[in-house]
C-alpha cells in the first residue's frame, strides 16, 4: 500500500492461481474512471527506436480479467 494521497500508484499485488502460477507485480492504479489494475511491463525499443511498455502477462479473457481485479481489490 502506498500511503501519499497523491501518488497514482496505490498498492501493488502478487496473484496465486491455482496454487501452481503466480503473478508478481500487478499495480493498482487510480486514474480518472477509479481504480484499475496495471499488469506487469517491462520496458522495451520498438522498430524506430522509441521506448515503449508491454505487459510480460495478462488475462486472455474479459472472465478472467474481472476474477483477477475483483481478487485483488477485494483484498
Amino acid at each position: 500500500m502506498n500511503n501519499d494521497l497523491a501518488a497514482a500508484r496505490k498498492a501493488s499485488a502478487d496473484v496465486t492461481i491455482a496454487d501452481a502460477f503466480q503473478v508478481h507485480g500487478i499495480s493498482i492504479l487510480q486514474g480518472k474512471k477509479g481504480l484499475f489494475l496495471s499488469m506487469p511491463q517491462r520496458q522495451a525499443t520498438d522498430k524506430d527506436g522509441n521506448k515503449t511498455y508491454v505487459d510480460v502477462s495478462h488475462p486472455v479473457t474479459g472472465d478472467m480479467r474481472k476474477a483477477i481485479y475483483d481478487a485483488v481489490l477485494g483484498a
